[in-house]
């Protein structure tokens, strides 16, 4: 997963994490420092790249600042699921799709 990370015109400085997860400060470079935290201030952007498989859950992202910034809304859930979406997908339509041509079958031919 990519995160796109940027600020706008901001006069102040914030730092950014997700409480209980990782990645390297530079997202190219495979020696980079582990860092949990990210600084972002004026007019900069970053990429954060998260390659671990971490347990299924919530995760909080917010700013560093929990008094302040989570009460002006700079927070969410970042929700790990126990398997992909997609995963899902394909096995609620593989399933369908057998109930349906079972269906089909019985009643038509």
């Amino acid at each position: 997963m990519v995160i796109r990370l940027l600020d706008g015109a901001h006069e102040e400085q914030h730092a950014f994490n997700i409480n209980g997860m990782s990645w390297r400060k530079e997202i190219t470079d495979p020696v980079s420092p582990i860092v949990q935290e990210q600084t972002i201030g004026i007019s900069e952007a970053f990429n954060i790249k998260i390659d671990e498989h971490y347990d299924a859950g919530d995760y909080l992202y917010c700013s560093g600042s929990l008094r302040w910034d989570v009460e002006s809304g700079m927070w969410g859930i970042f929700r790990v699921m126990s398997c992909s979406i997609r995963y899902r997908c394909e096995c609620i339509c593989r399933n369908i799709g057998h109930w349906w041509e079972e269906q089909w079958y019985d009643k038509y031919m």
